[in-house]
């Protein structure tokens, strides 16, 4: 890669400002030769695969555990999808036929069906499917790693903190990679809203995806700036340049510094009017961090990472799982659920919809919610639900019409006058409020306010 101060644009994944020597992650290439096996080694080999599948599962559910105890279960549910893929009885019982009546060896004929799957799956541009496609190979690295006998080993062994250079890289290898000395991550692969960028910004990795770049062609030992705000990996970069940068971060410790002394404190504006101060999350796993800062609650929780962290639509005992707990970790602190605000940067692919002109003002939010009512009172029960626990409310994204506003709330009644019915417990008043992001939603809530409170 030639030139000094190049600055390649990427996808801001976790936040942080770092400056440091690079590390190319090279990967071990799996040598799988067409091995013949005799008719009667047969069985002998479907068992050896059974229990490859068998070892690779206890090995997720030792790495789910590890992160549900550091992080937060539900951040142990990204390898959900890849559990699903090691227990699929369809490939898995196409192997078995295959081995069978081909007389090949295990590793060879699971890493052809497991190939077939991901080039079927490659041909979509949509970020859901990729990251199904990095959960197949995750898999087949770990269940052909047992057949061939390669130990697992550490990642990459460095002696010296480094950025992380890598073409993609897999949930597994970023809870390991935590523990090594990586100062943070530049991905050629990978979304802002991927598993890895949750795992990464949980785990306080600063990273930057997305970087359309051969990154093998920057030698080991190169100065980079990993710009985890602004998306950027700068590369050999000037003095000018390395100058800046050290300003920013001193400026930006020293501010974090000052912040620290407040923390804990009551607001109240100039004119001594007093002001709640909240924290907007997105994961359960923050909540210690807001209450450590001196939060007074949860302004704002973003329900729709709940969708990125499953990888489908969480059913309702899921969601009021995480609601529940998010109610009484905060203490009857007040608590804001924002209902699914999925579209524009979040599009649920699954639910149907094609390429718009605009998503961030198409179908999506309360749009989706009103036009699935289905899927909209799962969510609202789950919330009821857990409002019993403490200090929950209500918040409607990217409202624009009251008539929006009015059949929320209808559908809202009707699933508390179904809780009612099956005696399941809930606050009767639990508060509505919107989410204040178009014109129109501002003169809704300064004309005719169809709900308790507003946001903006």
């Amino acid at each position: 890669m030639k030139g000094k101060d190049k600055v390649i644009l990427g996808v801001a994944a976790s936040p942080g400002i770092l400056i440091g020597d690079s590390f190319f992650m090279r990967r071990d290439e799996f040598q799988i030769e067409e091995e013949i096996i005799d008719s009667q080694e047969v069985e002998a080999e479907i068992l050896r695969f059974k229990a490859s599948i068998s070892e690779t599962k206890k090995e997720l559910e030792a790495l789910k555990e590890k992160v549900s105890e550091r992080l937060a279960p539900e951040l142990a549910r990204i390898f959900d999808p890849q559990v699903m893929v090691l227990e699929d009885q369809v490939v898995n019982g196409e192997v078995e036929r295959r081995i069978r009546e081909t007389k090949r060896c295990a590793e060879f004929v699971y890493k052809q069906e497991l190939s077939k799957a991901v080039k079927a799956l490659n041909a979509s541009g949509d970020s859901y499917i990729r990251e199904r496609i990095l959960d197949i190979n995750a898999v087949s690295n770990r269940v052909i790693e047992k057949l061939l006998g390669i130990k697992r080993r550490s990642i990459l062994g460095l002696k010296k903190p480094a950025i992380l250079l890598a073409h993609s890289v897999t949930p597994g290898e970023v809870v390991h990679i935590a523990n090594e000395n990586i100062l943070g991550m530049a991905l050629e692969l990978g979304g802002g809203t991927s598993h890895v960028a949750l795992l990464a910004k949980a785990l306080g990795i600063p990273a930057v995806v997305g970087l359309k770049e051969d990154l093998s062609q920057v030698p080991d030992g190169t100065t980079l700036i990993l710009d985890g705000l602004r998306g950027e990996l700068h590369i050999e970069p000037s003095k000018m340049s390395l100058s800046r940068y050290r300003r920013d971060t001193e400026s930006l410790q020293k501010q974090a510094e000052s912040y620290r002394e407040y923390c804990g404190r009551e607001g109240y504006t100039l004119d001594g009017r007093r002001i709640e101060v909240q924290a907007n999350i997105e994961l359960t796993s923050e909540i210690q961090k807001a209450l450590e800062r001196g939060a007074e609650g949860i302004g704002l929780f973003r329900t729709e990472y709940l969708y990125l962290i499953y990888s489908r639509f969480p059913d309702e005992e899921e969601q009021f799982r995480d609601y529940k707990l998010l109610a009484e970790r905060m203490g009857g602190r007040p608590v804001i659920i924002r209902t699914f605000d999925f579209g524009g940067d979040k599009f649920l692919g699954s639910f149907g919809r094609s390429y718009e002109m605009n998503p961030f003002l198409g179908w999506r939010a309360i749009r989706i919610s009103l036009d699935r009512p289905d899927f909209f009172k799962i969510q609202i029960r789950a919330i009821l639900k857990a409002s019993y626990y403490g200090n929950v409310k209500i918040m409607l994204p990217l409202i624009s019409t009251k008539e929006e506003v009015l059949k929320a709330k209808q559908i809202i009644e009707e699933v508390k006058s179904s809780l009612r019915e099956e005696d399941v417990p809930f606050k009767g008043e639990v508060q509505l409020g919107i989410m204040i992001e178009t014109p129109s939603a501002a003169l809704i809530a300064a004309h005719t306010p169809p709900s308790r409170w507003v946001k903006v």
